[in-house]
């Protein structure tokens, strides 16, 4: 098999669309369809272009994000935080696989190295996921 063709094969088995969800709105986004730039030997989309593409409200500086893999993976899953703007503008998707891709000046933890995004998820950045036992404490009271 060609390598052309291994490459169509796996393109026609990834959904070419992203979920981009704010509160209870939701855009579906060709990455295709976005400006392609290269990094490394990925041809990849900025996160921040999938972000304007989505035409759902909020000022990008503004948010934290989350994203989820199609393997059910989702980046704050035990409570870990949401990706600042900072970081999320060094972010990119790779269109073959779908799989975050990062600038090299990007330091970002394992878990944002989510493979096969299917939906990236945009919160406002001044709510922050309150630890466990602060939950718990704030239930007893």
């Amino acid at each position: 098999m060609s390598a052309a063709s291994k490459l169509r094969v796996r393109s026609s088995n990834t959904p070419s669309r992203v979920s981009i969800v704010r509160g209870a709105r939701m855009a579906l986004v060709d990455p295709s369809k976005l400006y392609v730039t290269t990094l490394g030997t990925a041809r990849v989309v900025a996160l921040s272009d999938l972000w304007v593409a989505s035409q759902l409200p909020g000022d990008l500086v503004d948010l934290s994000f989350d994203f989820v893999g199609d393997d059910g993976f989702r980046s704050t899953d035990m409570r870990r935080p949401r990706l600042g703007i900072a970081e999320f503008l060094k972010g990119y998707l790779d269109l073959e696989t779908r799989d975050l891709v990062w600038s090299d000046s990007a330091v970002v933890p394992w878990f944002y190295r989510v493979k096969g995004v299917r939906t990236i998820i945009a919160d406002d950045a001044s709510l922050e996921v309150a630890p466990r036992q602060e939950a718990s404490a704030a239930g007893r009271e």
